[in-house]
């Protein structure tokens, strides 16, 4: 019995672990793909009172893409990200919308 509980627990962790490095790694997601979110970043670090807060090259710490605030619609976005520069981190909020005549 305790051998079929290590084969349980074993097999576990490795299903686990292997979702997570999944999710992690080779998840696309239709958000960060997306140029609402990397023209959010290269606005971010070319906005200089953000930039001397944070410190240095800012990058995304931690993006939750379940969290349900982040809504992304054929003309309107809304985003929530951790950034995080040389000196603090933040919550970063993104509000944006696309006029007919704009590219996708």
């Amino acid at each position: 019995m305790q051998k079929l509980l290590k084969v349980y627990v074993a097999s576990g962790a490795l299903f686990g672990g292997g979702y997570y490095l999944y999710k992690t790694n080779f998840s696309s997601s239709k958000i960060t793909k997306s140029n609402y979110y990397s023209d959010a970043i290269e606005l971010l670090n070319g906005y200089k009172p953000a930039v001397e807060t944070l410190g240095g090259r800012i990058k995304v710490e931690n993006f939750d893409e379940s969290d349900s605030f982040n809504v992304i619609e054929d003309k309107n976005a809304k985003i929530k990200m951790l950034v995080k520069g040389d000196k603090k981190m933040a919550d970063f909020f993104v509000y944006a919308s696309r006029n007919d005549s704009e590219p996708k």
